[in-house]
């Protein structure tokens, strides 16, 4: 499978994280002064699948939303002359078999000659490639999930035909998620990997709290805004955090590593 990037589920996220950065400019100067940061939730994990291969939509095994693991089949393209072709390659490695067998007890009892031998093992060797080969390309019409997630959106519905390169479905795993923060360097330059910070869904009560570990800061200060990111790393097993809400991490509420 192709994962691409490009979709309009990342373009609304890309939007998103646009009106926050302006949100967090105005505020991320002197986030002592609100007393809590404004953060974005983000999957800890995201892919657009795209179809390896043309084909026309025969089965959607998924739905919008559905969790799945990973490895697990989202939807099938036509594979009728896969399958043929993989009974043809059967029968001819069947026959390849037999004739090699022969072919090796005729080597044994030195009635033909060495050269004659290795040619009929070469010819089943081709013919173990060639069903290979075809099983391969029949596993390329079954669209399946790259690890555990929630599939987020289908593009594509039974009957349509797929071009090669065609994204299918977005899809995310939210059991962990990142909340990205953007902040004055000022304020970052005192954090470290493995700070917590208390994380809220309300804006000014205690709704929602939990803690978030700093899993990464940004070692470029962007240089049209003046900020600098960080991500918080927070466990979601309960899916309590959705991808794109608005969260607020606490500036009191915060625990150096170095300091528990």
């Amino acid at each position: 499978m192709i994962f691409n990037s490009i979709s309009s589920y990342n373009i609304l996220k890309f939007m998103g994280l646009l009106c926050l950065l302006f949100t967090q400019f105005a505020t991320a100067q002197s986030p002592a002064q609100s007393g809590r940061i404004t953060g974005i939730v983000l999957p800890i994990q995201e892919v657009t699948i795209s179809s390896s291969i043309a084909g026309i939509v025969e089965n959607i095994d998924a739905l919008e939303g559905e969790e799945l693991s990973a490895n697990e089949l989202i939807l099938k393209l036509n594979d009728a002359s896969d399958l043929l072709n993989i009974q043809r390659y059967q029968q001819v490695l069947e026959k390849r078999l037999y004739d090699n067998d022969s072919i090796q007890q005729l080597y044994n009892e030195e009635i033909i000659s060495e050269g004659q031998a290795l040619e009929s093992s070469i010819e089943l060797s081709v013919a173990q490639l060639d069903l290979k080969q075809a099983e391969l390309q029949q596993q390329r019409k079954l669209i399946r999930t790259p690890f555990s997630g929630v599939l987020a959106k289908l593009y594509v519905d039974t009957g349509e035909w797929v071009n090669q390169g065609d994204p299918v479905a977005d899809f995310i795993n939210t059991k962990q998620v990142i909340v990205r923060l953007v902040i004055a360097p000022s304020f970052a330059k005192g954090l470290q990997l493995g700070d917590s910070f208390q994380v809220f869904t309300d804006a000014t009560s205690l709704e929602g709290s939990t803690f978030g570990i700093v899993d990464f800061i940004d070692p470029i200060i962007d240089a049209q805004s003046g900020l600098r990111r960080i991500h918080l790393l927070i466990e979601n097993e309960d899916y309590n955090l959705i991808s794109g809400q608005r969260v607020f991490a606490s500036v009191s509420e915060r625990n150096s590593a170095t300091n528990p």
